[in-house]
């Protein structure tokens, strides 16, 4: 395109020069509106007098200042974090036209009707080579707003993964505690059937610890490391369900309206789903301080089911709007939210297969919207599993291998008081050793993860091979163990579980 000029005999030397010259400038100009990097040059007033394509583009629509204080009313420059706005005089074109250098310093600026960009810039100042007059100042800029979200997107991602394998780990030891609180207070209410002060207090510690496996499988829930049990749910008859417990916790003062597109249905855990809803519920009862609307809507949309809780509330900023979801982070009070809500609810969404929208703006309240996979077909009733506490009708002699001693102890205490024989080992090679030493029983009650390199599941496999057919329940505190296609007598038991879930799972290891 710009090929060399060629002296010809007698051509004028002045012309030639002109020519070249207006080459050389068409071919910078071109090189410097090829690039993806914004550059602009503004006079000594911040009057622009030169932006190249990339520049233009990003001001598309937007007026060119013409002098600095226009620039200071029409424009506003923050923070990389946008956390502080930067008085003019700290601006890089007010100090790049005192004559400062500027090398790659990361700003953020907010454009009349746009969106917040994030730039990595730096500037110079423009001086007249003749005069060494300071004539204006030179900018280059780069928009690194997409590679900061997806940098800050993977930082949440790994957050939340690391989050989650401590919640895992937590949640075991926690689940210990409460399995023995369980195991205790159920031997308390035995010993003191009949009184009723003491009954009250047994019934007590009790209703505490199942509060407390509630709150681990909260944590568990925005983990993503919940147990699910998925089916298809009539959002009809959930919501009516559901709304017995809205009503009550949100109170009077706040009115509630319904807008569902009938027979819809999605496939979630009904339980977690519930909870779920009643949390968007609860939130935004505290986002209206207790009075306004709040309004619930279910609806299908391209092969989906959004359900959506709005309110008149004080709405989000976009910073509370961004770190909404994350484990912990609340603008309530201190002792008013654990932060833990919507994080369990964008956990239990994409465990599920979908994910959580949120609209919202200060001052105008805010719309949560879950979004679920769609069922095929409504959910068939199904009557409510009756509940018992009956322990298995024949005597049964039972090994409990556990080495948590407190587990292990309330363990053994709770079956004896039911009228079991026990046997207790603190590990797998223990509990080998006293079966080869000729102990004899008739269900082995193991926990899954144990030291000095046995399992649970280990220690099944062994007696599978010396005792085939021997009844096995292997209880673990980590959401993430299963069992594999063992036969008929060998059961998972989750722990913390309580004396209905325990003899009932004894009572299928016995009938096979």
């Amino acid at each position: 395109m710009f090929k060399p000029l060629k002296e010809e005999a007698g051509a004028d030397a002045a012309h030639l020069r002109e020519q070249l010259a207006v080459r050389k400038a068409a071919l910078f100009e071109t090189i410097i509106n090829s690039m993806s990097e914004h550059v602009l040059v503004v006079d000594r007033t911040g009057e622009v007098i030169f932006g190249n394509v990339s520049q233009r583009r990003h001001l598309e629509g937007a007026s060119s200042p013409r002098t600095s204080q226009e620039w200071n009313e029409g424009y506003a420059i923050y923070t990389a974090d946008g956390s502080r706005k930067l008085e003019f005089s700290e601006w890089p074109l007010s100090r790049a036209l005192r004559g400062d250098f500027i090398e790659s310093i990361e700003l953020r600026a907010r454009f009349p009707g746009r969106p917040d960009s994030i730039f990595l810039l730096s500037s110079r100042p423009l001086i007249d080579e003749a005069t060494g007059e300071l004539e204006g100042a030179i900018f280059v800029s780069r928009d690194i707003t997409a590679m900061r979200r997806t940098e800050e997107e993977l930082r949440h991602s790994q957050k939340l993964e690391t989050i989650g394998h401590l919640t895992g780990g937590i949640a075991h030891d926690f689940n210990n505690v409460l399995a023995a609180v369980l195991n205790s207070s159920e031997v308390l209410m035995r010993a003191v059937a009949g009184n009723e002060r003491l009954e009250r207090a047994a019934s007590t510690i009790e209703r505490a610890a199942l509060r407390g496996a509630e709150l681990t499988r909260h944590l568990l829930a925005f983990a993503r490391r919940q147990t699910l049990s998925p089916k298809p749910i009539d959002l009809d008859l959930l919501l009516a369900d559901a709304l017995m417990l809205i009503r009550p916790a949100i109170g009077a003062m706040i009115d509630i309206s319904v807008d569902a597109q009938p027979k819809v249905c999605a496939f979630a855990d009904p339980v977690q789903l519930t909870s779920a809803l009643l949390n968007l519920c609860v939130n935004a009862r505290d986002a209206m301080s207790g009075q306004g609307v709040l309004t619930i809507e279910v609806r299908e949309a391209n092969g989906l089911v959004e359900v959506s809780v709005s309110d008149t509330g004080c709405g989000m900023s976009p910073e509370v709007r961004r770190r909404a979801v994350e484990p912990f982070f609340t603008t309530k009070e201190v002792g008013k939210g654990s932060g833990l809500g919507l994080s369990m609810v964008y956990g239990f969404a994409q465990q599920s297969g979908g994910d959580l929208r949120i609209e919202s703006d200060v001052g105008i309240g805010a719309r949560i919207t879950l979004v679920l996979p769609k069922a095929a077909a409504p959910a068939a009733s199904v009557a409510a599993p009756q509940r018992s506490a009956e322990a298995p009708v024949q005597p049964m002699r039972v090994l409990v291998v556990d080495d948590d001693a407190m587990v292990r102890e309330a363990l053994c205490l709770h079956l004896s008081s039911a009228g079991f024989q026990t046997e207790a080992a603190e590990d797998g090679p223990t509990a080998l050793a006293m079966i080869e030493a000729g102990l004899s029983f008739d269900l082995l009650l193991t926990d899954m993860v144990m030291p000095r390199g046995m399992t649970g599941l280990a220690l099944a496999e062994h007696l599978r091979a010396s005792r085939p057919g021997t009844r096995v329940i292997i209880s673990t505190g980590y959401v993430e163990d299963e069992l594999p296609d063992a036969g008929p007598n060998w059961l998972l038991l989750r722990k913390p579980y309580t004396s209905e879930e325990l003899f009932a799972a004894m009572r299928r290891a016995v009938a096979g």
